[in-house]
């Protein structure tokens, strides 16, 4: 554990300048050349939101409407639609005390801060045996991160069991997937208590991590950034690039979190386009248009399809075939969380799962947003068990810190601080699997298998 504290800490050290996000949403049409207008946007302090074929749209402050001028750069500004949340959000959740909370009309309602935390407690008061709710640390302004950890075993860390995340409303305004994922704790939690067998598979199998909100704050001040108002998704350490900032608070939770467990697979929900994104986000040229496979790319690509091929309006996207894309294809980003899981954590295969065109639309229309995205949870979630995994020990039994490579993937994997184990996601095919520790600098073990689509392959090495 002392390396994973120790990337934590080194991560802090330095300071320059974060990226504060402007107050201004503009829309930008283009006739094709998106990757220049990009580039020039973002050299001038935009942030970009979201491209399309026929324009984009980006934040911006005011000192960069001059700049926009000079360069001849054509734009409209988005109204706000503050008083259309505020009635929105006017629609108070139902209490977790009345008998009517998590009934199917309990859903069509936002909830805050407060009503968040007491929904998450009244669960966890509910299935004690099920769930688990703990903070991972605190916002801006002092509201708490809450995770859920669901397992059919919850206050143990069962060896050889891989550990999923979800997180949700990581910019604040964009709040479909922070209700969606209360609504998938409860259906996970009720679904096990009532027989549901796919439910009963995945929880007695899975260590679920779920955090409905990594914003708290920008949610009840209806904004994208933080309470700083700094954009959570350019504030971690870059793979290119590492880190000229200190991260904020939300950034270094979440981080400290990664590095203290251990998660196979994860994903976090935008809103503003409906796609899966993987890595990576950004490519050596920062020129957008351009695909950046990751190693990893049939893999990425094999997972996104997971959660898009049940989701109706994303597979059938008339702007990304299958409802999938390259992150770096469709648009740059630096200092992004998904790249930083990938290429930072040695374990965690993470994309970026937009669900809505609308970030904040009527309450009324969340039932649909969850019945197309309900099977897709379960499916993406499903994919930690696709892979290999086993332990790694000496011939005594005692774990051994091992290393774990995939001959023709330039990824490698660690063993698990937690309980010795490896766990190596992979698309469906033959590979084979080559371990290595520092404690036997002169073997090298090498195992041949066969990886079937959400099935595990278990191999157990042993150093002699």
């Amino acid at each position: 554990m002392f390396w994973r504290s120790l990337c934590v800490l080194c991560l802090c050290v330095c300071c320059f300048a974060n990226i504060f996000i402007g107050d201004t949403l503009v829309r930008i049409e283009h006739n094709g050349e998106v990757a220049q207008l990009v580039g020039l946007v973002e050299e001038n302090g935009a942030i970009v939101d979201e491209v399309t074929r026929d324009y984009l749209e980006c934040y911006v402050g005011d000192t960069i409407f001059d700049s926009l001028e000079n360069l001849n750069i054509s734009y409209s500004i988005l109204p706000s639609d503050n008083d259309l949340i505020q009635e929105y959000k006017n629609k108070a959740a139902i209490s977790p005390k009345d008998e009517q909370c998590c009934s199917d009309a309990s859903w069509s309602h936002y909830h805050d801060y407060d009503a968040l935390t007491d929904l998450l407690h009244e669960l966890q008061s509910q299935y004690p045996e099920l769930c688990q709710l703990e903070s991972v640390g605190q916002s801006v302004l002092g509201r708490e991160l809450w995770m859920v950890k669901i397992s059919d075993n919850v206050a143990t860390l069962e060896e050889g069991e891989p550990q999923f995340q979800y997180i949700g409303n990581m910019h604040g305004n964009e709040v479909v997937g922070r209700e969606l994922l209360l609504r998938y704790i409860y259906y996970l939690l009720s679904g096990y208590e009532s027989g549901d067998q796919n439910i009963i598979d995945l929880v007695d199998t899975t260590q679920i991590y779920i955090l409905p909100s990594m914003n708290p704050d920008g949610y009840e001040l209806n904004q994208r950034g933080n309470g700083n108002n700094v954009d959570l998704n350019r504030d971690f350490p870059d793979r290119q690039d590492g880190m000229n900032h200190y991260p904020q608070p939300e950034t270094s939770a979440l981080m400290a979190c990664s590095l203290s467990n251990h998660f196979i697979l994860s994903a976090n929900l935008h809103g503003g386009s409906v796609v899966v994104n993987y890595p990576y986000d950004d490519n050596s040229h920062h020129v957008p248009g351009l695909y950046s496979a990751c190693p990893d790319d049939a893999l990425f690509r094999d997972i996104s399809l997971a959660y898009s091929r049940t989701n109706g309006p994303m597979y059938n996207s008339d702007e990304f075939p299958q409802g999938i894309t390259n992150g770096a294809d469709w648009y740059t980003l630096q200092g992004g969380m998904q790249d930083w899981n990938y290429a930072k954590t040695y374990s965690n295969f993470h994309v970026t799962i937009e669900l809505s065109y609308d970030k904040w639309p009527n309450p009324d229309t969340l039932s649909q947003y969850w019945e197309d995205n309900r099977e897709s949870f379960s499916n993406y979630l499903r994919k930690v068990h696709q892979g290999v995994r086993g332990s790694v020990s000496d011939s005594d039994g005692n774990k051994v810190s091992a290393v774990i490579s995939i001959e023709g993937i330039n990824h490698d994997v660690l063993t698990s601080p937690l309980d010795g184990w490896y766990y190596r996601p992979l698309a469906p095919g033959a590979y084979t699997v080559i371990c290595t520790s520092p404690n036997y600098p002169d073997v090298v073990l090498r195992e041949s298998v066969t990886i079937a689509e959400y099935l595990p392959t278990i191999h157990h090495f042993v150093f002699q």
